[in-house]
C-alpha cells in the first residue's frame, strides 16, 4: 500500500512537472489563435511565452501584429517600441516596425524608415523589399523599382520580388517590363493562375488581346470557379464589341461572386449596348445597392435614363456621380439638364 501511494506522489510530480508549458509553447498556441482570428488569446499567448522566454523578439513582435490586427495601432506600436529598446540591434525588430508604418498607411514614415535602415546598416534583401513596397505604397514607383531590381541581383529566382516588381511596372504602365517578370514567373510556375491571371490582364492593357484571351481560358481551365478570371474576360470581350459574350462572363462572375459591385455595374453597361434597357436598369440599380459610392454606376445610368427620355432621373444621377468625384459627371449636366 504505501509502495503505491509512493508510485502515485511520483507520478503526479512527473505529470505536473512535464505538463509546465515552455514560451515555445505558448507561443505556438498563439500563433494557431491568431490563424483562428482569435487574436485577443493570441495576444495573452504571446505576452506568456515572452514573459517565460524574453529573449526571443518573435515574440514580442508577433504581440505588436496582433494588436494592429484588432485595430490598437497605439498599443502595437508601444510593443514595437519597447521591442526596439530591448533588441536595438535586431533587424527583425526594426523591419517589424517599418511593417506597422505600411500597413497603419503612413507611408511616409515608412519610406523615411527604410532610408534611415538603408544608411545604417549593411544592406540585404529583406531592407530591399521592405524599402521597396514601402516607395510603391508612397508612390514612388521607380524608386521602388530601384529596389526591388537591386534585391534581385543576389535573389534572381525570388517570386515575390519578381511579382512585386511586376505590379509595379504594371502602375508605371511599363507592360513590356512587366511580361518579362511574369514570363520568368510562369517558367518557374507555368500552373500559377494568379500569374496567368495578372500576364493576361497585363497583355489587355498592352492590347495584346489575343494572347491576353489565351491566357484568361487558361486560368479557368486550371479554375472554373475564380470569380474574378470570368469578370476580367468578359471586360476583354466587351472591348472587342462580344456584348453578348460579356454579358456571359460577367454572369458567370456575379454567379460566383453576387457582391461584386463593378461586375452588375459592367453586365449593365454591355446590356444597354445590346438595347436590353430594362436589364440594363435592374443591373445598375443592383451595383447601387451594393456600392452606394459607385460614381461609375450612377454616371452610366444617367446616360441610360437619357437615351429613355428620363430627364430628371438622368440629372438626378449625373449630379450623385459629381459629388462622388466622377468629374465628367458635370460636362453631363450641362449637356443634358439645362
Amino acid at each position: 500500500m504505501k509502495k503505491s501511494f509512493y508510485t502515485l506522489i511520483c507520478l503526479f510530480y512527473s505529470v505536473s512537472f512535464f505538463s509546465q508549458k515552455t514560451g515555445t509553447d505558448y507561443y505556438k498556441a498563439g500563433r494557431l489563435q491568431d490563424s483562428l482570428g482569435n487574436c485577443n488569446a493570441a495576444i495573452e499567448d504571446f505576452t506568456k511565452a515572452f514573459q517565460l522566454e524574453s529573449s526571443n523578439e518573435e515574440y514580442i513582435i508577433c504581440k505588436a501584429m496582433c494588436q494592429y490586427h484588432i485595430q490598437n495601432i497605439t498599443l502595437a506600436n508601444a510593443t514595437i517600441n519597447e521591442a526596439i529598446k530591448l533588441f536595438p540591434n535586431s533587424m527583425q525588430v526594426k523591419l517589424a516596425k517599418g511593417w506597422l508604418f505600411i500597413y497603419s498607411d503612413e507611408f511616409e514614415l515608412a519610406v523615411n524608415w527604410a532610408n534611415e535602415l538603408k544608411r545604417s546598416s549593411k544592406i540585404n534583401d529583406s531592407i530591399l523589399v521592405f524599402s521597396g513596397i514601402a516607395n510603391r505604397s508612397a508612390g514612388n514607383y521607380k524608386e521602388a523599382i530601384n529596389d526591388f531590381s537591386t534585391a534581385l541581383i543576389t535573389s534572381p529566382s525570388d517570386e515575390t520580388i519578381l511579382n512585386v516588381r511586376a505590379e509595379t511596372y504594371v502602375r508605371l504602365e511599363q507592360h513590356a517590363n512587366a511580361l518579362k517578370d511574369y514570363n520568368t514567373l510562369l517558367t518557374m510556375q507555368p500552373k500559377n493562375t494568379e500569374y496567368l491571371l495578372d500576364r493576361a490582364i497585363c497583355k489587355s492593357s498592352s492590347e495584346d488581346y489575343n494572347g491576353a484571351m489565351v491566357d484568361f481560358n487558361k486560368v479557368i481551365q486550371l479554375d472554373d470557379k475564380n470569380a474574378i478570371v470570368y469578370f476580367e474576360r468578359g471586360k476583354l470581350k466587351f472591348t472587342l464589341g462580344d456584348e453578348k459574350g460579356a454579358i456571359d462572363d460577367y454572369s458567370k462572375s456575379i454567379a460566383l461572386d453576387p457582391k461584386n459591385s463593378e461586375a452588375y455595374c459592367s453586365r449593365a453597361i454591355s446590356k444597354a449596348r445590346i438595347k436590353d434597357n430594362n436589364g440594363s436598369i435592374l443591373d445598375f440599380n443592383k451595383s447601387i445597392s451594393i456600392d452606394p459610392q459607385n460614381a461609375v454606376a450612377y454616371y452610366f445610368r444617367g446616360y441610360l435614363y437619357v437615351e429613355m427620355k428620363n430627364k430628371k432621373s438622368a440629372c438626378s444621377d449625373f449630379s450623385k456621380a459629381g459629388e462622388l468625384g466622377l468629374m465628367d459627371a458635370y460636362t453631363a449636366i450641362k449637356e443634358h439638364c439645362k
